[in-house]
């Protein structure tokens, strides 16, 4: 088995690989161990199911999309080693030494919005990006069925849609505004930034900008088995406080402890009461 047989067989028919040369590295500590050699991305865009809207975001509904990738880690590694002896193969996702965006864009995968999400051709902005970091050489990228892409680039529309509906208007402006960032900051917050929790309605995430992006419309997918197993349900409330701790820690939230998405769900059952 090649491993683009491999990707197309467990994670997604979206990728290709870009050298790691042309990448941003933004963690260099995560690389720690990496051979001395020339490296490669090899990019990925994983579609996930899209939400109803408020008041969690569709990517928190789902199991851990960290827990799916890392999932791959040694088989990946298994099956390149067998073939070609010493070979260094780690998976990241989200938490990346690269600037996982801009290298998905140099991989000729997509666009990164006026909104800063990353929208892929096929499947638009409701994706995982993840990659497989290897020493592979180009040559042996190509045997193994992936296409190395340099310096790939492709463009948002710029519409201005994402600007118009955006519910706390910090596109183009102040990103520490942005409802998404806001449910997931901890600690004691500002009026002004509960005031946008709020009116965002949303208690994890945001959609918001994703939803009336035109990229994203006429999208279909079929969707790994992996994230069709355990989504939570819209009225989500109860279904997180009732959760122990395991539970818990199978979704995306839960780099944050639960109080902090209770506090978030207090405040948007405010909304209107104290306006």
């Amino acid at each position: 088995m090649t491993l683009s047989e491999y990707l197309k067989n467990n994670v997604t028919d979206v990728f290709a690989a870009t050298p790691l040369s042309e990448c941003t590295v933004v963690s260099a500590r995560l690389l720690a161990g990496a051979p001395e050699r020339p490296l490669y991305a090899v990019m990925t865009a994983v579609p996930y199911p899209r939400g109803a809207g408020r008041p969690i975001a569709s990517f928190a509904r789902l199991r851990d999309y960290h827990i799916f990738f890392k999932s791959f880690e040694d088989d990946i590694a298994r099956l390149l080693t067998e073939k070609y002896g010493d070979v260094y193969a780690r998976i990241f996702s989200d938490v990346s030494p690269i600037d996982e965006r801009r290298a998905a864009v140099s991989a000729g995968l997509g666009a990164i919005g006026d909104n800063g999400l990353f929208i892929s051709e096929k499947y638009g902005s409701f994706v995982f990006l993840g990659e497989v970091i290897c020493s592979l050489t180009e040559e042996g990228l190509d045997a193994e069925g992936i296409r190395v892409v340099s310096g790939k680039r492709r463009e948002c529309l710029h519409c201005g849609l994402c600007r118009e509906a955006c519910p706390s208007k910090c596109i183009g402006g102040d990103k520490s505004r942005c409802v998404s960032a806001l449910t997931q900051k901890k600690g004691v917050l500002s009026d002004t930034e509960c005031d946008i929790i709020i009116n965002g309605g949303y208690a994890w995430g945001c959609d918001v900008c994703a939803d009336v992006c035109p990229m994203n419309e006429g999208i279909t997918a079929e969707y790994n088995e992996f994230f069709k197993v355990g989504a939570i349900s819209p009225e989500t409330y109860g279904d997180i406080e009732k959760m122990s701790d395991e539970e818990y820690g199978s979704y995306p939230f839960s780099w944050r402890k639960k109080e902090v998405m209770m506090r978030n769900f207090d405040l948007i059952g405010r909304r209107g009461k104290d306006k």
